[in-house]
């Protein structure tokens, strides 16, 4: 994926995301002398987003996240309502699973039209 996986999160800018990824969200006023940052390049912050446990998706995507293969699963769809845990609420979810890699990929329900 060329693309910054952090774009399509949810979950991107929140406490849910790691700081390394969310310090990227916002511009912040540089202090004189101070070097200009560098944002690393997708496959660097990537590697952090498929690690991290918040992601969320926006929507379904074209592609696996993790290995660029086209092959997507359902593997779980909420039909509504949120459901509780023993971690508190627990956001409105759809699993895939790729076929390719066996990993699952989450997407946020409630941007479903």
């Amino acid at each position: 994926m060329d693309d910054y996986l952090s774009d399509y999160c949810v979950n991107y800018g929140t406490s849910r995301c790691k700081q390394e990824v969310s310090r990227w969200r916002y511009a912040q006023e540089i202090e004189a002398g101070e070097e200009i940052p560098i944002k690393p390049l997708p496959r660097e912050l990537n590697s952090i987003c498929r690690d991290c446990d918040g992601l969320l998706l926006k929507e379904k995507p074209e592609l696996c996240p993790f290995c660029d293969n086209e092959g997507l699963s359902l593997l779980s769809q909420t039909s509504g309502g949120w459901t509780a845990s023993e971690e508190g609420v627990q956001p409105l979810k759809d699993v895939y699973l790729c076929n390719n890699c066996k990993n699952e990929i989450s997407v946020d329900m409630r941007t479903k039209k």
